[in-house]
């Protein structure tokens, strides 16, 4: 079922090549064909609707950054290529509009970030109405539960588990850092927009741009050492102000597994979001767009394996 936006399609030209085109998301809604199969299940039916209404959300948002970004690259064309001394009119007017999708544009970087876990609950919730289980038996509140509990009984339904524990480690990695150690607790001051021609568009939200120093330097290096002996393509240059996103970046990019704490104790992923907490890491397109492609991924399998 294609999932639509005001009443049409969500459809973005792109090139591939232009850092400030991207790639379209959301467009399909996997579930679909299992609904309708499950039509006269009104538990199911009121839940589907409730996932389907925010995955129209997160196509609505997606289309709005696309635009967004599109424009920013537009006007970031445009400023070098009007003077302010000759044009200060036109120049003033082009900054303004600039400034104003920006500020649109880091709006929506965020209200994407906080759906996106959000629509994950809403997944969780479906899901759970597909699996037979004893009643008295429930996973909790939230996907983050409902993830936990179903690796830790792999007896009820084990494709499913198996999938949770092998392919969506980047929930915890790239979601879950992000809201809650970058939007939702980080410092409040921001770097602005960042625009680059090689990287599109980015934020930095942290407590100030400094330099990786202190006890925080210290667990770093630990934890970027041990995984370079692990993984060759993690060969991060040491730059106290580039090494933290550089690093957060490349396990993004080849989907590297950070171990996690068990049991009250802090894991590595749960270190690195207490260093990304107070340092901040650049928030990009690259970024987002990585989440959305896992979501998508994650929908395409679930539902795969549970429409037999």
């Amino acid at each position: 079922m294609t999932i639509t936006a005001h009443q049409d399609r969500v459809m973005v030209e792109t090139t591939g090549n232009n850092p400030f085109e991207l790639k379209d998301h959301f467009r399909e809604d996997p579930f679909h064909e299992i609904s309708l199969k499950r039509r006269e299940d009104t538990r199911f039916f009121n839940a589907h609707s409730d996932y389907f209404h925010y995955l129209r959300y997160l196509a609505i948002i997606w289309k709005r950054i696309q635009n967004e970004c599109r424009k920013i690259g537009v006007y970031h064309t445009q400023e070098a290529q009007i003077s302010y001394e000759k044009n200060p009119k036109e120049w003033t007017a082009m900054r303004y509009n600039e400034d104003l999708v920006q500020t649109k544009c880091q709006c929506d970087f965020e209200t994407f970030v906080m759906f996106a876990r959000r629509f994950m609950d809403k997944v969780a919730e479906l899901i759970e109405l597909l699996i037979e289980y004893p009643n008295y038996e429930r996973p909790g509140v939230g996907f983050t539960k409902h993830k936990g509990w179903f690796i830790d009984k792999p007896e009820i339904y084990y494709a499913y588990s198996d999938f949770l524990e092998k392919k969506v480690h980047w929930y915890e990695r790239d979601l879950l850092l992000l809201r809650d150690k970058v939007i939702g607790h980080s410092g409040t001051l921001t770097s602005g927009v960042i625009v680059s021609p090689h990287t599109g568009i980015g934020f930095i939200k942290s407590y100030g741009i400094s330099p990786l120093e202190g006890s925080n330097k210290d667990k770093f290096l630990e934890m970027k050492r041990k995984y370079e002996k692990r993984y060759s393509y993690l060969k991060i240059p040491e730059n106290d102000f580039e090494m933290l996103n550089d690093f957060v970046r490349a396990i993004r990019k080849h989907d590297t597994r950070i171990e996690q704490g068990q049991k009250g104790k802090k894991g590595d992923l749960e270190i690195l979001g207490d260093i990304v907490q107070y340092s901040g890491i650049v928030v990009d397109e690259e970024y987002l767009d990585s989440i959305a492609s896992h979501i998508e991924d994650f929908l395409q399998e679930t539902a795969s394996i549970f429409k037999g």
